[in-house]
């Protein structure tokens, strides 16, 4: 039998989609403005677990909210276009302006940290983005600047194989899937399992099962331990990038990497649930801090990159003291939590708009 989140596990998912969103931008804030930041690493793996979260939500909200196609994709759409589009034309601005204030920074940035993609702004790359083609088979198609945008790539053809897999039965199941797996190519299809395991999570959290708090801590405890030898031990394997597998060892090498770290997440979000119940055990004003930044997450995983950039033909690197290149990625974060308000929180608007347009065709 079903139940909704408890407000502990619920904070719980969105502190670790908070600490993804704001790992991935520490990243790119080291590269572009702040090379202080030695220990900021790791954002594919911040993927990674952010691929198990939102397998976690979606298998929430077919089994709570949305039991229907056509509300389910309604929901998908309201969620995710409106911080797409958002981001593809924050990207084509902010990269004109910077291309058009100091094209040789923008350049040596281009050739340094996108030697690997199909960048620019054509209409082949627009199409891609727009449409989340951009990753199917061996593809990294970037709009720009806006790399992070690779994670839509794969995010949005796994809502469809979910759809597939919960509204479809027999046999049309499973040859739709095929079909689907023949569109999309082997990447997406080799991790939608880790993507699958984030709804395997919520089923579990989902059923009343007896609860042991004793065996749910030692759960949690050695998910961690885990997650920090896995962590280890990928600073000397072969592995590189959810995207990238550039031969056949480097992906399964990844497949197995990057499924780990999200068979540690998924299950320490169990384990959460199973130690703390109903129990609500965080002070009222961090819970208002993380579901604020977590609110806007994906916002500010989808533009900050983009902005950074920009912020780096002002804020320089050798140029300027570190007081004001950290006012610059402060002044990155506030613009994309700002352009959160835009759309990513104001999705509950689009919803219904969009779903009597799906009624209407």
């Amino acid at each position: 039998m079903s139940k909704t989140i408890s407000r502990t596990t619920s904070i719980y998912l969105d502190l670790l989609r908070a600490a993804s969103a704001v790992l991935v931008f520490s990243i790119h804030i080291r590269n572009f403005l702040l090379p202080e930041l030695r220990y900021a690493m790791y954002g594919s793996e911040a993927v990674a677990v952010f691929f198990v979260l939102s397998g976690y939500v979606i298998g929430f909200t077919i089994e709570n909210k949305h039991t229907d196609l056509r509300s389910f994709l309604a929901a998908r759409i309201s969620r995710i276009y409106p911080v797409a589009i958002l981001a593809i034309l924050v990207t084509w601005i902010v990269d004109t302006i910077g291309w058009s204030a100091n094209p040789q920074h923008y350049l040596g940035l281009a050739t340094h940290f996108f030697a690997r993609s199909s960048h620019g702004f054509g209409a082949l790359a627009f199409l891609q983005s727009f449409t989340f083609t951009n990753q199917i088979w061996f593809s990294h198609a970037v709009w720009g600047s806006g790399e992070p945008y690779w994670a839509l790539g794969f995010e949005v053809p796994y809502y469809f194989a979910a759809a597939l897999l919960v509204h479809l039965k027999g046999g049309a199941r499973w040859f739709w899937i095929a079909v689907w797996c023949l569109i999309c190519g082997p990447v997406l299809a080799m991790f939608l399992p880790l993507w699958l395991f984030g709804a395997v999570c919520q089923r579990l959290v989902s059923r009343d099962l007896a609860r042991s708090g004793w065996i749910a801590l030692a759960t949690f405890v050695a998910a961690c331990w885990l997650l920090v030898r896995l962590v280890k031990s990928g600073a000397i394997n072969p592995v590189s990038a959810i995207y990238l597998n550039p031969t056949p060892l480097i992906a399964w090498h990844n497949f197995l990497y990057f499924s780990m770290i999200g068979v540690c997440a998924g299950l320490s979000v169990v384990a959460v649930d199973r130690v703390c119940g109903t129990r609500n055990l965080c002070p009222v004003w961090v819970e208002k801090a993380i579901r604020w930044v977590a609110g806007g997450s994906f916002t500010l995983y989808l533009v900050h990159q983009p902005l950074a950039m920009l912020a780096s033909v002002f804020v320089r690197v050798g140029r300027d003291g570190l007081a004001s290149r950290a006012l610059g990625a402060a002044a990155v974060f506030a613009v994309a939590m700002a352009l959160a308000e835009v759309a990513e929180r104001r999705r509950n608007l689009y919803a219904p708009v969009i779903e009597r347009w799906l009624n209407k065709t």
